[in-house]
């Protein structure tokens, strides 16, 4: 051991670090470290080389390297999106407005003219349709509507086409029409003629 006497500087070290001035013993040789500088360390060591170098074993999948997003997964992450949004906008709508379907019902029927022949029944028939639309908040349009009369299994006597019409919030609008048919009976068989 030194004593308090001995300078500071001739001092033996044998940890890091070294400071100026004192001998380093251990790794690298004493007589290597002998030189002096004004580096906290004695000794030299090797810089790592300038360019990186990525180990990458043969046959190496593609989760070893990282994902860049693409033109299709950006398409594919905006569809959904613009889906969540058009779901979620689908669903206030439904919660705002709370739709209902339009009511129908057939407030009077008349037939006129029934005419039995032999071979032919012949009829006109006169409806009044009523159609109620119990919405609050929305309108209806009715671009195309069809009136039949059928006889037993689905058997159309009698088919026409209704105009269309427009139809405010809570309204109810009549329409009256008539449709006129003709069914022809052959052998205990009726069929329609068309």
């Amino acid at each position: 051991m030194a004593s308090s006497r001995e300078p500071q500087h001739n001092k033996t070290v044998t940890g890091n670090p070294a400071f100026p001035n004192h001998i380093a013993t251990g790794y690298p040789a004493a007589a290597a470290s002998t030189t002096t500088t004004n580096d906290a360390y004695a000794y030299s060591f090797r810089q790592p080389p300038t360019t990186s170098y990525v180990y990458r074993p043969v046959g190496s999948t593609s989760y070893n390297y990282p994902i860049r997003p693409t033109l299709l997964h950006r398409v594919y992450f905006s569809s959904i999106v613009a889906l969540k949004i058009m779901a979620l906008s689908l669903l206030h709508c439904y919660l705002v407005f709370k739709p209902r379907p339009p009511e129908l019902r057939v407030d009077s029927a008349f037939v006129s003219r029934l005419n039995l022949t032999q071979s032919e029944l012949t009829a006109t028939w006169i409806f009044d349709l009523v159609v109620n639309n119990p919405n609050h908040e929305l309108v209806i349009n009715y671009d195309r509507l069809q009136a039949s009369v059928l006889y037993g299994d689905g058997l159309g006597l009698a088919t026409t086409q209704l105009p269309p019409f427009f139809q405010d919030s809570n309204n109810e609008s009549t329409i009256k029409f008539q449709l006129a048919g003709v069914l022809f009976l052959e052998n205990k068989r009726a069929y329609v003629a068309g």
